[in-house]
């Protein structure tokens, strides 16, 4: 392989003149032969057409699909290009059956995280309802808690369980915190004793800002509520949708382009929270707050 000519990067790439930049992949500075090629692509859909620009670039797009099977030593129809990693591991990942007793091996990148839901690998240790919490650090059992909690309308006296009240379960030690039901359960008189190296507000609001701070500067990870339970009103917007064209999707179609929406919004959130060095529920409303301004500019003013 040839050696790769560093000035000449450099000098392709504006960016460079400006900064010193190390990131990579989809975050990295784009050459001028890639911002070129996007924006003379999108200027000429501008002219002629979505579908007409795509069949002019159909014989560049089969070439280097085809140059890079040669690269790969594969068939041109085993390769496949997608917007960004994210999406190439969430399409990869998916296609596998995973089946109980498999074992996996995966970077602590974000791969890892996902793993452990998707798989349906992951040790409970604890859970509540509106009457306490149970908790055993071996796991619980959630299908034959279920069952108890039917049986009996609460989760308290699970066989090989210990109960514990709703305010000492956050304080269980853990790696992932999830605070699924009231406000205000995570303040300033308890944050410095979560011990859950993240903590998922699938609740509304069960953080105080005192809280936050105090988790934040514990090096808690949170994944905040805007963020974390958006998937109920998203979905909720998949109806609508639905309603409006009368035309219905299969469950795996709903789930599918649910979990698209939710990756991206926490790569999108995570890449702020990173750049501009802040928490993530600031970076989330950072997010938010740019998307209605940009709004704004492009509707202009009106009634």
């Amino acid at each position: 392989m040839a050696s790769l000519d560093i000035e000449r990067v450099r000098a392709e790439t504006a960016g460079c003149a400006e900064r010193i930049h190390f990131n990579n992949a989809g975050c990295s500075l784009p050459p001028d032969p890639v911002f070129h090629a996007v924006v003379d692509h999108l200027d000429l859909e501008r002219r002629i057409g979505g579908y007409e620009a795509a069949e002019r670039a159909a014989g560049r797009i089969e070439h280097t699909y085809k140059a890079l099977a040669r690269l790969l030593n594969c068939a041109p129809d085993e390769v496949a290009c997608v917007e960004n990693a994210t999406r190439a591991w969430d399409m990869a990942f998916y296609a596998f059956t995973f089946r109980p007793g498999d074992r996996i091996t995966a970077d602590a990148d974000l791969v890892s995280g996902t793993l452990v839901f998707s798989t349906e690998g992951a040790t409970v240790v604890a859970v509540s309802d509106s009457t306490g919490g149970i908790a055993n650090p071996n796991g619980l059992d959630i299908s034959r808690v279920i069952a108890w909690k039917q049986e009996h309308g609460t989760v308290a006296g699970f066989p090989g369980s210990t109960g514990m009240t709703n305010e000492e379960l956050l304080e269980v030690d853990c790696d992932i915190l999830i605070p699924a039901a009231l406000e205000n359960q995570i303040t300033a008189r308890n944050a410095a004793n979560v011990k859950a190296k993240i903590v998922a507000e699938a609740a509304n609001g069960p953080t105080t800002p005192e809280a936050d701070d105090i988790l934040h500067a514990n090096g808690v990870f949170m994944i905040p509520d805007i963020l974390c339970n958006a998937g109920g009103v998203t979905v909720s917007y998949f109806e609508w949708v639905q309603d409006v064209q009368k035309y219905f999707w299969s469950e795996n179609e709903t789930v599918g382009r649910l979990r698209e929406i939710m990756t991206r919004a926490f790569d999108d959130v995570h890449s702020i929270s990173i750049n501009e060095k802040v928490d993530m529920r600031t970076a989330a409303l950072i997010k938010g707050i740019r998307r209605v301004a940009d709004a704004k500019l492009v509707r202009g003013v009106f009634p």
